[in-house]
């Protein structure tokens, strides 16, 4: 149920989902495998689909860019945003800005997924995935720096 309402949605914050339902306050290496177990039962029988980290609900194409601004400090961790969602809020702060330097473009989408202060760990991600973009040609780049949409 966690995968079906959150997808795409890192492991862990699932194993803390879980946790918060059953009152355990700590994870250890039993519950960690109970998790795993869960992912690969859920897995095998089509219940779920894993890429690296991150679990998806099958056959759900879209991906929804959440605001995070709201979560506690502990909560809002890059590394538990999927790419696809950070390529959602870029290819969203692009449309909406048509034309954005990059570093505009970085940090709109930083913004619109709620993390409020662009550390370095953070712009260095998001900036991957806009080399990620541009490399497959969902947005381009002129000569200008400023990052544009490409026609659908």
């Amino acid at each position: 149920k966690i995968v079906l309402i959150e997808a795409p949605v890192h492991i862990a914050v699932v194993t803390t989902r879980l946790m918060e339902a059953y009152g355990v306050m700590r994870t250890g290496s039993r519950i960690t495998a109970s998790v795993q177990d869960a992912v690969a039962y859920g897995v095998n029988r089509n219940m779920l689909e894993r890429k690296n980290e991150f679990l998806y609900a099958v056959g759900s194409e879209s991906i929804a860019v959440r605001d995070r601004s709201l979560l506690a400090p502990t909560d809002k961790k890059i590394e538990w945003v999927s790419p696809e969602e950070i390529d959602a809020a870029l290819l969203e702060s692009v449309r909406l800005g048509f034309s954005l330097q990059t570093e505009e473009a970085v940090s709109s989408t930083i913004n619109v997924l709620g993390f409020g202060r662009a550390t370095q760990k953070i712009a260095g991600v998001v900036e991957d995935r806009l080399n990620t973009l541009i490399t497959t040609r969902k947005v381009s780049i002129t000569e200008e720096n400023r990052v544009t949409p490409c026609e659908a």
